[in-house]
């Protein structure tokens, strides 16, 4: 593998976000990422492109002026060499849809760990694409995808997801439901399968992330 750095920009109006990642990739030990700049907004970004040798550029969604979609769009036409990780506080299916779309070769929360964020980049400048939970390379594939995963859920198991999204335990559902503490382990298990998820607060982010309403 060449030793030479992977070229950064950031994008995004928090400043404070933005020095974050600074002080993570600029403290890689193993010295992979030089960040070449750094932006407030899309505007400012699109501005300097043509002055800027770069390979992957982080990109915040939601800012002022120019967004992130906009931005990623014109990025994709003008420079379709450079990838683009989009950041964001809040993934909904449509957001990263829309992404998938414009050319987005990863989807990140801006929680993310240290060490996703350096392997996110990493990997997307050499094999084009990262994937995990948010952006996987069957919903790439096929965006519908996504979807489906919660139209598999039996109307029993959506009543008992409604239920351990609010914070019911087991024996809770079971009597609210009228049925076995067995069954609804059952039904949480499937649950879990079905969504890819192992518990209660990765369920609910799921049902937020994907605009799932359970009445």
């Amino acid at each position: 593998m060449s030793n030479q750095k992977i070229k950064v920009a950031l994008v995004d109006d928090h400043t404070i976000l933005r020095n974050g990642i600074k002080s993570i990739l600029s403290k890689d030990y193993k010295k992979r990422f030089d960040i070449v700049a750094e932006f407030s907004n899309g505007k400012e970004f699109l501005n300097e492109l043509n002055n800027l040798e770069l390979d992957v550029v982080l990109l915040d969604l939601n800012m002022p002026v120019k967004g992130g979609a906009n931005t990623l769009e014109i990025l994709q036409l003008s420079h379709p060499s450079v990838r683009c990780i989009v950041l964001t506080q809040l993934s909904m299916d449509y957001m990263v849809e829309s992404c998938m779309k414009l050319g987005a070769r990863a989807f990140l929360p801006k929680e993310v760990k240290p060490l996703e964020l350096k392997r996110a980049i990493e990997t997307v400048h050499a094999e084009g694409y990262y994937y995990n939970q948010l952006f996987t390379e069957e919903s790439l594939q096929n965006p519908t995808s996504r979807k489906k995963k919660s139209e598999q859920l039996t109307l029993q198991e959506k009543r008992v997801l409604r239920y351990i999204v609010t914070g019911s335990k087991t024996h809770e559902i079971a009597e609210t439901l009228g049925l076995s503490e067995s069954t609804i382990k059952s039904h949480r298990e499937n649950i879990h399968r079905k969504l890819n998820t192992s518990n209660p607060f990765e369920l609910t982010t799921y049902c937020i992330r994907n605009g799932i309403v359970l009445e």
